[in-house]
């Protein structure tokens, strides 16, 4: 994708970000594991600069002090941002397009959410906010009303490429039922191939409002947690990005301090590993069939 006025449906994952203790190890990383440089979010140019289209549309979240765009070829594919207050815990996020940002947490309140950060506007640029669903997984959304309307690099390796939430078990009907109605998602059950490790795990694909049910279309899905493997896991979404060689990323990570959750995993769908940077952010790679 080289568009930056590229359109999003309605609950299509559209920016990532990423915040950390520590921002310069940061880039140093994902510098390092997924080719990215880095640009202080407020000076960084391209077309107009990645904060601003060519009528000054900002991305989400990306400017706050302490935040970096991570560029893919000169093209923005995500955020990197530092906080050092209390409670910090490392964690990528996941920003949901969509058209009316008030009106989708009015809609995350009647399903039984939960408003996070209220919607802030970003001058020139859109507005955002930060909501959850029933099973405590937060998301951010984004309303663009700028040039920019997220991801400028998607869908090839080093940028991004799936986004899922998973939820817990006893959580699943609630999760599905929102997502549904704030949304307007349909799913259908994905199907990993016969033999495969994944093969009978409960997962929903989703697409858009009105869109038949059918790969082509999948702009996301609802897992499940491990609760066996990671007991203490919090529902959370997971971002994948697209790399060329799953199990040698997966390595690679490793060698460059950070650690490998689960995987690499063969499926339909290709190869895919969730990993932790070195600073604790959980995230997953995946190289498609």
């Amino acid at each position: 994708m080289t568009d930056s006025t590229r359109q999003f449906a309605e609950g299509e994952p559209c920016w990532a970000e990423v915040t950390l203790p520590d921002a310069e190890v940061g880039k140093r990383f994902y510098g390092a594991l997924l080719g990215w440089t880095f640009e202080p979010a407020r000076s960084m140019e391209d077309d107009g600069g990645p904060l601003h289209g060519t009528d000054g549309g900002r991305l989400p979240h990306a400017a706050d002090e302490g935040g970096h765009l991570a560029a893919l070829h000169g093209r923005p594919v995500a955020a990197v941002r530092e906080w050092s207050g209390h409670g910090l815990r490392a964690v990528w996020r996941l920003h949901l397009s969509t058209a009316d940002a008030a009106a989708a947490l009015t809609r995350v309140r009647d399903a039984g959410g939960r408003v996070v950060a209220d919607a802030v506007e970003v001058p020139g640029g859109g507005v955002t906010a930060v909501a959850a669903d029933p099973g405590g997984a937060d998301f951010g959304l984004w309303e663009p009303r700028g040039g920019r309307t997220g991801f400028v690099a998607a869908d090839e390796p080093g940028a991004y490429v799936w986004g899922e939430v998973l939820a817990r078990e006893e959580d699943r009907e609630a999760v599905d039922t929102f997502y549904e109605r704030v949304f307007g998602f349909g799913t259908y059950p994905a199907d990993f191939g016969a033999g495969s490790p994944a093969e009978g795990t409960d997962f929903a694909v989703w697409v858009p409002s009105g869109a038949p049910a059918g790969d082509a279309r999948a702009i996301g899905g609802r897992g499940t947690l491990d609760v066996a493997a990671f007991p203490e896991a919090a529902p959370h979404f997971l971002t994948y990005f697209s790399v060329a060689d799953c199990a040698g990323t997966a390595h690679t990570a490793v060698r460059l301090g950070g650690r490998v959750h689960s995987g690499p995993m063969d499926t339909a769908y290709g190869c895919h590993a969730v990993l932790a940077d070195d600073q604790g952010a959980e995230f997953a790679v995946m190289t498609r069939s």
